[in-house]
């Protein structure tokens, strides 16, 4: 009498619950090391003054192209940086030419903490920079330079009140001939070019 051959279950691919287990433990495990020693706050200043420079050269750019001025709107307390573009060139911000904005991180806003000493060589504030509507702008001329020099400072919310956290502080300095803006961090007390 013939043998029957023997059925061969297939083998199964896939993991077991104990080795799912395993690694969501040791995910679990790193991850409550290293978030703590995550700075979230520096990434969103360091996304803000990138974003703040970014704007500034479009809008240096566009002053360029479309051959009219284009200012540059600071919302200090709405944490708002907006363009406009001045086609009449009357330095106003009218309710029929083109703009756009773009927000600040909820945790970032405009201002120097009082615990940090400003950088060297500051020549203007934005205090000083032409007021519209209340609001300190800039505005950038058809041959691409802008109406003066300026600086700002942005920082993480916690940095105005805790001198802990004023590291997460930026500097933006505009300069008037060229109208290019150059970035600053504070690195162990000390103002370093950045970006």
């Amino acid at each position: 009498m013939p043998v029957a051959p023997r059925r061969v279950r297939p083998r199964r691919w896939g993991f077991t619950a104990v080795e799912l287990m395993t690694t969501i433990v040791i995910i679990g495990a790193l991850a409550a090391i290293t978030l703590p020693r995550l700075d979230l706050e520096r990434f969103d200043v360091d996304n803000a003054a990138q974003g703040i420079g970014t704007t500034l050269l479009t809008a240096q750019r566009e002053a360029v192209v479309r051959q009219h001025n284009v200012l540059v709107i600071f919302d200090t307390i709405a944490g708002t940086v907006r363009t406009v573009w001045d086609a009449n060139n009357n330095e106003l911000a009218d309710g029929t030419e083109k703009s756009r904005a773009i927000q600040l991180p909820e945790r970032v806003k405009f201002g120097r903490p009082s615990s940090i000493a400003a950088r060297p060589g500051a020549s203007a504030a934005m205090s000083a920079m032409l007021q519209v509507g209340s609001k300190p702008t800039l505005i950038f001329t058809r041959a691409g330079s802008a109406d003066r020099a300026a600086y700002m400072y942005v920082t993480v919310s916690r940095a105005l009140i805790n001198p802990t956290y004023a590291k997460n502080t930026r500097f933006i300095e505009i300069a008037r001939a060229t109208g290019r803006p150059n970035w600053w961090r504070l690195k162990g007390g000390v103002w370093e070019r950045s970006f």
